[in-house]
């Protein structure tokens, strides 16, 4: 169901698309002021001079909302990006302290066959680390907590499903990072505590904010 201002906005920008497909080449770059302000007051009519104010305010906003929006996604991804580098930077250290493990123990520790573990990663139930983060070339690594017995695994797939096509190394990012919504406390925390509603909608405000990357960084 889309949302009001979904629907005005689109019937805007379709009505402009419209009307720029619609103009000489030759006029779309330098509009003539009194054409247009004339199209405006008649357009206009039965407006007051207020609500005309209001209206180019309106208007002025929806434009510049694209742009804005393709700003921030930008900034959005410079960060991103640069905490993705931190997780590959981390790795050694993180692997040592068995926050991560090789392929053979987390079978071990998880009681899966091959056939188990490639069925749930085609569910993105569980997911392993990238090859541009480890650099083990041959070798594939998983999240520990998959297999810790403190968490639930059953809410730990839930939350990875959540995420859906995120790259996995934010996936384990969400997981191990602390979140202010959750009093600072990390996401396996709070499932950790027994909540798992919250952390599925957290996932999911992270993976609308979180954008797959093309290749390695």
């Amino acid at each position: 169901m889309f949302s009001s201002l979904f629907l005005t906005s689109y019937c805007f920008f379709t009505a402009a698309v419209t009307a720029y497909q619609r103009t000489p080449e030759d006029v779309r770059g330098v509009p003539d002021v009194k054409t247009v302000a004339d199209a405006f007051g008649r357009a206009t009519a039965g407006l007051s001079k207020d609500e005309q104010t209001a209206l180019l305010l309106f208007v002025l906003r929806l434009i510049q909302q694209p742009e804005e929006f393709n700003q921030n996604k930008s900034h959005r991804d410079k960060i991103e990006s640069t905490l993705d580098r931190e997780i590959a930077k981390q790795f050694p250290e993180i692997v040592n302290d068995k926050r991560i493990i090789v392929e053979s123990e987390f079978l071990a520790r998880a009681g899966f066959t091959k056939e188990d573990l490639s069925q749930k990663l085609r569910e993105r139930r569980i997911f392993s680390i990238p090859e541009w983060v480890h650099k083990d070339p041959g070798e594939k690594y998983y999240a520990a907590f998959f297999v810790d017995p403190q968490y639930d695994r059953l809410s730990l797939e839930a939350v990875s499903m959540a995420l859906r096509a995120s790259p996995d190394e934010r996936k384990y990012r969400f997981f191990t990072t602390p979140v202010p919504a959750f009093a600072d406390k990390t996401p396996l925390e709070v499932l950790a505590s027994g909540e798992l509603e919250c952390v599925v909608e957290a996932a999911k405000a992270f993976r609308r904010q979180t954008v797959r990357k093309v290749g390695q960084i």
